[in-house]
């Protein structure tokens, strides 16, 4: 019930001390990446196109693609670990085969 509320729920907030061109580069990117396009008829039948500006959709991509950066370098570095762990594996085997005795049968 709890989770429910909370995605129903909204909150408006303000952005205090923020930098007038950090804050132009938010900006920029919801007009870029979170407009709505919303087209109505007015009175006389006559098409209009209201666009909306959805800054919560704005900031949720950036969050987004912050969580999948920090996935991707996880996964980086997880899968670097295990590269080097197979190459320490195979020079240990390579190592022990070239140890190995060359048998002949008496022929040497």
């Amino acid at each position: 019930m709890k989770d429910k509320v909370e995605n129903i729920s909204i909150r408006t907030f303000t952005i205090s001390s923020c930098p007038e061109k950090t804050y132009q580069e938010f900006i920029k990117f919801c007009e870029e990446n979170a407009k709505n396009m919303r087209y109505f008829q007015d009175e006389e039948g006559k098409l209009h196109e209201k666009i909306e500006i959805i800054y919560h959709v704005g900031l949720r991509l950036l969050l987004d693609a912050f969580k999948a950066d920090a996935k991707s370098v996880m996964l980086y570095e997880k899968i670097k670990a295990l590269e080097q762990r197979i190459s320490l594996i195979e020079s240990v085997g390579d190592k022990n085969e070239s140890k190995k005795e060359i048998k002949t049968f008496g022929g040497k």
